[in-house]
């Protein structure tokens, strides 16, 4: 992998790690949060989604278990 393509992945999972933009910022060298955003900001929205997904799904399980009903039977 090139030297641009391996820095431009690991910045992309940092952020979807849930790592702060500031984070990722300085592990880029970025002299300001916005080049850092104008870069890998498109990973951003995914991690999203995954986010509030997880979250849903927790909740559900949640309501779930105190109404009684097994997991498996959803």
């Amino acid at each position: 992998m090139m030297r641009f393509g391996f820095r431009h992945a690991v910045a992309s999972e940092l952020i979807d790690s849930g790592a702060p933009i500031s984070v990722v910022q300085t592990q880029m060298r970025h002299s300001d949060p916005r080049i850092t955003l104008g870069i890998y900001g498109h990973v951003i929205p995914q991690s999203q989604r995954d986010a509030i997904e997880s979250l849903a799904d927790r909740i559900q399980g949640q309501l779930l278990t105190e109404m009684g009903i097994a997991d498996s039977a959803v």
